[in-house]
């Protein structure tokens, strides 16, 4: 394989994470969750060898409008948000023919976030390390390796940078999940639901963040050397409380995706 080939597919591997996204929200302007990256990398398929690896993911979500509860559009500034997600894996196999698997991850994540209002006094910009994560799992494959079952709780640590906070987030959170994959000859299809929780925040009294239910499942077609995929994405968010007020920011977020990997 040449070089020119090798950075050719290198730089696949990158576009598969700049997905184009079309979001209908209710009262929630949120980008698809973490295990939507999880989903999409594999992580509930029973492939990697036994070791340590390393996989560097580029996210980006852009969106300028969200729907009220009648539907209608609401224009807001426009929002972008940049990430570099930085994952370092350890995997192991065991029972007959390693049918399971455990592995433990830890996730670093450098965000950016751009509210642009056409006013530099009103505009807003915050970058910085978001609150790392510390993910155990364990999985189990059938024989033929088809069939795919995982467990799975991240756990975020409130040390980031308090810039990238919102209500509730100096805090403890855990997201049990659970996920799927069953592959049908060239036809594999993914998916995971989970519940992230807050924990009360550490430093502002009855302080919450918002819980969330989130689904995602994609469906993919294989090919020698590529496949393409469509993916969708269901969360549905609690509202927050601060000093022990409602925030009245519940809602529903859906997301569809179509990419080439």
């Amino acid at each position: 394989m040449s070089t020119r080939q090798k950075y050719f597919i290198a730089a696949l591997n990158i576009l598969l994470f700049l997905v184009l996204t079309a979001c209908l929200t209710h009262n929630a302007l949120a980008a698809p969750g973490l295990q939507q990256i999880a989903n999409v990398e594999g992580a509930w398929a029973n492939d990697y060898p036994d070791g340590s690896m390393f996989i560097q993911n580029v996210y980006y979500y852009w969106a300028d409008k969200f729907a009220d509860s009648e539907g209608n559009d609401i224009d807001i500034p426009d929002t972008r948000v940049s990430m570099a997600i930085s994952r370092f894996r350890r995997i192991g196999h065991f029972g007959d023919e390693k049918q399971f698997q455990w592995f433990l991850e830890g996730v670093l994540i450098f965000q950016n976030i751009s509210v642009e209002t056409g006013d530099k006094n009103t505009a807003k910009s915050r970058s910085g390390l978001s609150d790392p994560i510390f993910y155990p799992g364990i999985g189990w494959n059938n024989r033929s390796k088809t069939t795919h079952l995982a467990l799975g709780c991240p756990i975020f640590l409130p040390v980031g940078d308090d810039n990238l906070r919102e209500i509730g987030d100096n805090s403890y959170r855990v997201m049990p999940l659970i996920g799927w994959e069953q592959r049908i000859e060239a036809i594999w299809i993914d998916a995971v639901v989970a519940y992230l929780y807050y924990f009360d925040d550490l430093k502002d009294d009855d302080t919450h963040g918002k819980n969330y239910f989130e689904c995602n499942i994609i469906v993919s077609y294989h090919l020698q050397k590529w496949d393409v995929f469509l993916q969708g994405d269901y969360k549905k968010t609690e509202q927050s409380r601060y000093y022990g007020v409602d925030q009245n920011n519940d809602g529903y977020n859906i997301a569809v995706g179509t990419g080439i990997a």
